[in-house]
């Protein structure tokens, strides 16, 4: 689960582990974009419902018939599992755990991070 405090919503940090642990080379400032795009007004989390929505129009938008897009998703869920099998894959089960593996891949704080991918974004 993406949802690692279990309080319902996506916190960032949880959504860039999330992307981080399955695609490794995710640009941090699209993950941001991305999460910006999705975020519930007033808050800074995102709804399972949005969150949907959102990766569901995403998959509208693929010019391929139905069938394709439902392989598309079966084949992501696949690789996921396989990973997760064959130990390339770990899932986050706390906060010290998602902390050590964003450490390399985002030096400093996540707020440090998320603060360095908006300079000059106004």
């Amino acid at each position: 689960t993406m949802d690692l405090h279990q309080n319902g919503v996506l916190e960032y940090h949880e959504y860039v582990a999330s992307c981080f642990m399955i695609d490794s080379a995710a640009d941090p400032k699209d993950l941001e974009e991305d999460f910006d795009r999705m975020v519930t007004p007033g808050s800074d989390t995102v709804s399972f419902d949005a969150f949907l929505h959102f990766y569901g129009r995403l998959l509208d938008a693929i010019p391929r018939p139905m069938g394709e897009k439902v392989q598309v998703i079966k084949a992501k869920r696949a690789a996921v599992a396989d990973g997760l099998q064959s130990g390339g894959l770990r899932l986050i089960t706390s906060a010290e755990h998602l902390l050590d593996l964003l450490h390399d891949r985002l030096p400093g704080s996540i707020r440090d991070a998320r603060k360095a991918l908006n300079v000059g974004a106004d």
